[in-house]
């Protein structure tokens, strides 16, 4: 979330809503006196996406309540933390793989994004070379500064580490041409990256309700809880993502 916005909170009750897909767009035009556009920015196709829900549930223990209760004691959070997380994890996943169960594609695998091949990235500076020629690529289709870049963990602990007879790692180069930041996420595959030009003219996420704790009603005197949220990522012009794989 942190380089792709948010569209919403839309309401939990939203179980779908519209995409809009962009064609390459034109360049702007100019004249003395303002004829209309032959070209105005529409969208090529337009469809719509269900939003799933996100969740993971937890149990706190009866005895673990009432001791609270009336002793006044804190309830241990270890379980609602680690369920937040794992809804996270899974968000992240949604984002960069998509869910092909339900028709969704994440930033990895959107049909209609460009690609760059990968060279070895365990010799100096091709990581940056790589994202050079991904930069190059989205600016020949018009997708403009700023840029994000997001990597495996692997990759990223190698762009960060000081090399031997290097003046600094390779990732201090690679910020100065994603101005949006480089990011790393465990879900994204070891050998695969990709270079966004950010902006919600290009993609966002759809929030119709965003990370929340509900309670499921006791069950054997216990108190079952859901952590849960409800989202779906929205690619309107594929061709602002660039992966290098």
């Amino acid at each position: 979330r942190r380089f792709l916005g948010i569209y919403g909170p839309l309401g939990a009750g939203i179980e779908s809503v519209r995409l809009e897909t962009y064609a390459p767009d034109r360049d702007a035009e100019i004249d003395l006196i303002g004829r209309p556009d032959p070209d105005p920015i529409a969208a090529a196709s337009e469809t719509y996406v269900r939003v799933p829900i996100l969740y993971k549930d937890f149990t706190l223990h009866w005895r673990e309540v009432r001791f609270s209760t009336e002793l006044g004691a804190p309830i241990d959070a270890s379980r609602a933390i680690r369920a937040a997380h794992f809804v996270a994890d899974r968000e992240d996943n949604l984002l960069f793989n998509g869910e092909p169960r339900f028709g969704i594609q994440g930033l990895l695998n959107a049909e209609g994004r460009l690609k760059v091949e990968r060279s070895d990235w365990s010799d100096f500076g091709r990581a940056y070379q790589d994202v050079v020629r991904a930069t190059e690529a989205l600016l020949d289709k018009n997708h403009h500064r700023p840029f994000a870049l997001a990597v495996s963990a692997h990759d990223y602990a190698a762009l960060i580490r000081q090399r031997e007879g290097q003046f600094a790692p390779e990732l201090d180069s690679i910020l100065r041409l994603c101005d949006d930041g480089v990011y790393t996420s465990p879900v994204i595959p070891q050998g695969k990256a990709v270079v966004l030009s950010t902006g919600d003219q290009n993609f966002d996420i759809a929030v119709a309700e965003d990370l929340s704790v509900t309670f499921l009603g006791e069950k054997d005197q216990d108190y079952p809880f859901r952590v849960y949220e409800c989202l779906v990522l929205r690619i309107k012009r594929p061709q602002a993502i660039c992966t290098i794989e």
